[in-house]
C-alpha cells in the first residue's frame, strides 16, 4: 500500500500540471533611470529610480498534453486509490461530485477503524504443565487489534476532515472518540476534533475506570 503522504504529494504535483503552460516567447526587458516627482503639501520632491521597460512580452499557451496526462492520472487516483482523502482531493480537482461517495466511505472507515486480526497466541501451551496432559480447551490463535489498519484508516479520516470539514467525517471521529477500543484511535480522534487535552484525559480516565470495573466484575 502506497503511503498516504506519497499519494498526496503526487496529487499536488498533478494539480499544478492541470494549469501547465508552454512558453512560446520569453520576456525581454531592460531598466532605465526615470525621473520622478511629487507634491506633498507645499513640498515639491524630485528623484530618480530604476524602472523596468518591457521590450518583448512573455507569450504562453496551454500545455495540452501535460494537462490531459494530469487529468487522466487524477481520475485514476479518484477511481481506485486506497486513500479516501486522496480520492476527495483528486475528484475535486477534476470536477467530480465527490460528496456522493462520502456515505460509503464512512461505512468502510468504520470497518477499518474497528479492524481485528487473528494471531498465534504466544502464551499457548498445548499441554497442561501441572498434569502434563493435553489442554483441548486452549486455542492456539487469538483475535487482536489490527493496529496498522486502524492507524492507516485514522490518518486518512483525519486528513479528509482537514481538507473537507465534512460533517459526516466529524460524526465518524466523534463516534470513534467515544467508542473505539483503541486508546490511540480515541485520543487522535479527539485531537482531530480540537478537543482540549484535559477533556481527552478525563475521557480516557473514565474509560480506564470502567474497564477496571468490568474486569473486576467478570473476575
Amino acid at each position: 500500500m502506497e503511503p498516504l503522504e506519497v499519494v498526496l504529494r503526487r496529487t499536488e504535483d498533478l494539480k499544478r500540471n492541470l494549469t501547465a503552460e508552454v512558453v512560446i516567447q520569453e520576456e525581454k526587458s531592460h531598466t532605465e533611470l526615470v525621473e520622478k516627482a511629487s507634491l506633498a503639501g507645499n513640498i515639491w520632491d524630485e528623484w530618480t529610480e530604476n524602472e523596468t521597460i518591457i521590450d518583448q512580452p512573455r507569450i504562453v499557451k496551454p500545455d495540452t498534453p501535460k494537462r490531459e496526462i494530469a487529468r487522466t492520472q487524477l481520475q485514476q487516483i479518484y477511481d481506485s486509490s486506497e486513500w479516501y482523502s486522496a480520492r476527495y482531493t483528486a475528484g475535486s480537482l477534476i470536477g467530480e461530485d465527490v460528496a456522493r461517495n462520502v456515505k460509503n466511505w464512512c461505512v468502510d472507515f468504520e470497518k477499518r477503524l474497528g479492524a481485528t486480526k487473528i494471531e498465534e497466541d504466544k502464551n499457548y501451551r498445548p499441554y497442561d504443565v501441572q498434569s502434563n496432559t493435553e489442554n483441548p480447551n486452549q486455542n492456539s490463535r487469538i483475535i487482536v487489534i489490527d493496529v496498522e489498519t486502524r492507524r492507516n484508516a485514522l490518518a486518512d479520516a483525519i486528513q479528509l476532515l482537514k481538507i473537507s470539514n465534512l460533517p459526516e467525517i466529524q460524526e465518524l471521529l466523534k463516534n470513534e472518540y467515544l467508542n473505539n477500543t483503541s486508546d490511540y484511535v480515541r485520543v487522535k480522534s479527539g485531537k482531530a476534533l480540537n478537543y482540549s487535552d484535559l477533556r481527552i484525559w478525563a475521557h480516557e480516565c473514565i474509560k480506564g475506570i470502567v474497564a477496571l470495573a468490568v474486569g473486576d466484575f467478570y473476575d
